[in-house]
């Protein structure tokens, strides 16, 4: 039991630190200087600047994925479901809860934290309710991505990042995991 809990903490921490990647590149990116020009004329917003060259391009980042064997006992991400609750602490409050979901998993360490939910909803309604509700809870510069059927919601509020995964789970079908890493939220 103890030995499944480490699995699951190990790749959730794993997971959260892959996550936090994107998030560094981007604030630091956002936060260089230089403008662009639309083809019509006109400025379009800043961009960063990598050689003090207005309008340079920063350099590009090669995302890798790695894929777990959920079900095979090997201690993935998508076996919370199915474990018992390993719950420390409830969900920051400028962070909406999926109204249909229970917390599985939930731990803080160090400014950063990862909760992990499970609704039998499907990964649809989920990445809507969040673009939704992050907006009204203060939450800004939300983008979304998908690979395959993961979704992935990421957004930002003061010196917080938040990433919402969304995928359904390997393990039970009709399960949809929500797994919510924050960097500086409190």
């Amino acid at each position: 039991m103890r030995l499944c809990s480490a699995r699951v903490l190990l790749y959730i921490t794993t997971i959260l630190l892959l996550s936090l990647l994107p998030i560094a590149i981007v604030a630091c990116a956002s936060s260089g200087s230089g403008s662009a020009t639309n083809p019509a004329g006109g400025r379009t917003g800043t961009g960063g600047s990598v050689s003090g060259t207005p309008g340079a391009l920063p350099p590009t980042v090669t995302p890798t994925t790695s894929i777990a064997s959920p079900g095979t006992g090997e201690g993935g991400i998508a076996e919370f479901c199915a474990s018992p609750p390993d719950v420390e602490s409830s969900l920051p409050a400028s962070i909406p809860s999926y109204p249909h979901a229970e917390m599985r998993v939930s731990k803080i360490s160090g400014g950063s934290g990862v909760f992990g939910l499970c609704t039998k909803d499907p990964t649809s309604a989920v990445v809507s309710f969040y673009l939704a509700q992050l907006p009204a809870k203060g939450w800004q510069q939300i983008t979304q991505n998908s690979i395959v059927s993961v979704k992935q919601i990421q957004a930002s509020k003061g010196s917080g990042f938040l990433t919402i995964t969304v995928e359904p789970d390997g393990q039970l079908s009709s399960t949809t995991d929500i797994i919510i890493q924050t960097s500086g939220v409190s």
